[in-house]
């Protein structure tokens, strides 16, 4: 009897020992899984991370895109209007000028001036109003190229007319007065 509870003792301390072995197995591979779990969190995190930096620098470079865009877009309307401005400026002075050369020449405005091309109606866009100007100084520079043409006429007889006097003189220096 004695070896039987020997026995038994023994069957039962290796029982103990079995169940230990398995409880720290499981208590082993709880803590690698632990670990694991542990480790793909963190991972996650950085991966979390890094997408959400990469993100902050895709808006600031669209956000500094989107000013330069904007920067360019206000410099071209700038220059747009300062040259508007500018035209406007000189379609008036030509316009003025042209007055004034009128009223020096005591040219009257010609009667049909203003039936082909009438003055804009009040209120009209500006677009309306430069073109106007526009024609009104294209009209001008037409009357004062065709004077102009009528002067060189004058003056190239003129000196047709000084050249065949000198040469019917027979004064030296002949050649030379064709190029006044």
């Amino acid at each position: 009897m004695m070896y039987t509870v020997k026995v038994w003792l023994l069957v039962a301390a290796l029982a103990v020992a079995a169940l230990v072995g398995a409880v720290s197995g499981y208590a082993v591979k709880s803590l690698s899984c632990r670990a694991d779990v542990a480790e793909a969190r963190l991972k996650a995190s950085q991966y979390e991370q890094r997408v959400l930096s990469e993100r902050l620098a895709y808006e600031s470079d669209l956000r500094n895109k989107q000013a330069e865009a904007n920067a360019a877009l206000r410099k071209v309307t700038d220059e747009y209007t300062r040259r508007e401005k500018t035209l406007r400026a000189s379609a008036a002075s030509a316009k003025s000028e042209l007055n004034r050369l009128r009223d020096q020449a005591n040219v009257p405005v010609p009667a049909s001036a203003f039936t082909d091309n009438p003055p804009p109606p009040a209120g009209a866009d500006d677009a309306t109003v430069t073109r106007y100007v526009l024609g009104e100084c294209g009209a001008a520079v037409s009357t004062l190229a065709e004077a102009a043409d009528a002067a060189e006429a004058k003056l190239s007889a003129l000196q047709d007319y000084v050249v065949s006097v000198t040469k019917a003189l027979g004064l030296t220096g002949a050649s030379d007065a064709g190029k006044l």
